[in-house]
Order: C-alpha cells, then sequence, then structure tokens
C-alpha cells in the first residue's frame, strides 16, 4: 500500500502532515506557492492533442515536464511525459540531461492548482520515486548529453497525473527539499522538472 504525503509550502512556515490511508483517493492540501510552479510551465492542466505512439502511449504534442528554472541553457531538461490509457501506473518519458546518465521520477497527484501531493512509499518510509537509465549517449564539447527515448517507469496503485524529475546527483537534494527534516521546503530544492501528463 502506498501512503499519501501531503505537503504545504508556505513563505513563513513548512509544514507537513501525513496520511497512511489504504485508499487511494487523496485528500487535498493547500500549497502555497512561493515560487513552485505547480503549473510546471504550462497551462494548467492542459496536456495537448497529443498523438499515440507505437507502444499504445498517448504522448503530448510538446514538453508538459519542464525545468523550474531552466539553469542549463541547452535544452536538457524538458521532458515529453506519456501515458498509457489501459494501465494508469505506467508512463514514458522521454529528453535529455547534460552529465547524468539516471534520473529520478516522483509521481505527483494535482488536484487543482492549489492541491499538489507527492507520494510516500510506505515499505521505505521516505518518498515514492523511481529512478531511469538513460536510453544514448553522446559527447558534445566538455559536456556528455544522455537521452532518454520512451523509458518506461511505472508507479503501481498509485494515483498520480503529474512527475518531478530531476538527475540523479540531486535525488538526496529533492528528497529534502520535499521531506526534509523541518518540512518541505521549496527554497531547498534542486533543479528539477515538473508538470503535469494527464487529466
Amino acid at each position: 500500500m502506498w501512503g499519501i504525503r501531503k505537503i504545504t509550502f508556505s513563505v513563513l512556515a513548512a509544514t507537513v502532515s501525513l496520511t497512511l490511508s489504504g485508499c487511494l483517493t487523496p485528500d487535498p492540501m493547500y500549497l502555497a506557492t512561493p515560487g513552485w510552479n505547480p503549473n510546471g510551465g504550462t497551462s494548467f492542466g492542459a496536456t495537448g492533442a497529443g498523438s499515440t505512439n507505437a507502444s499504445g502511449f498517448t504522448c503530448p504534442g510538446y514538453h508538459n515536464v519542464v525545468p523550474d528554472f531552466d539553469q542549463n541553457l541547452d535544452g536538457t531538461e524538458f521532458w515529453d511525459v506519456c501515458y498509457s490509457a489501459t494501465d494508469k501506473a505506467q508512463i514514458q518519458i522521454s529528453g535529455s540531461t547534460s552529465n547524468d546518465p539516471s534520473v529520478c521520477v516522483y509521481p505527483v497527484q494535482i488536484i487543482d492548482s492549489a492541491h499538489v501531493m507527492v507520494k510516500q512509499d510506505l515499505s521505505t518510509g521516505g518518498l515514492l520515486k523511481q529512478c531511469v537509465y538513460a536510453s544514448t549517449s553522446d559527447g558534445h564539447y566538455a559536456k556528455t548529453y544522455y537521452d532518454w527515448h520512451n523509458v518506461s517507469a511505472s508507479f503501481a496503485a498509485t494515483n498520480y497525473n503529474a512527475v518531478i524529475i530531476t538527475k540523479s546527483t540531486n535525488q538526496a537534494q529533492m528528497d529534502i527539499c520535499l521531506n526534509g527534516p523541518a518540512g518541505p521546503d521549496y527554497y531547498a530544492c534542486p533543479a528539477f522538472s515538473f508538470g503535469r501528463f494527464r487529466q
């Protein structure tokens, strides 16, 4: 069973409450957003017309998981996240990073622009996430670029319609950002991408 981590980012204080529940219907939690963009840089809830790929996944017509802040300025960290119409646990990601061959994907449930939740893994006590490896790499000047082409990720028995994606080298810092000892703290976040891929 998965629990639900309810997060509130606040300018004055960060608080977190935990719901350990056998049901998958999340309780909404208000999310004050000092810089955190629940839209993921896109029109909230929009997923574009999209198309269905050869594996049967519905894919967007644009990058639907985008950097919170594009500090790389090299086209990396922009992701296309596709979803399976027959298995809500399954997604595919396509995108690229520089100098890190692995990214960690955190499932997120967006109810509306003020109600956003990440999920807790009850088996570990940490946040639910899956790290996946790039399918190809190539060198370019001083950087090595890694590409993901329809790489699969899955979160069984989990309701989610958005994801956070960050380089695996940022995983520990992202965990602190979302679930630190003093509660969640947006200002402790490393570089990450965020966005909604399904209604």
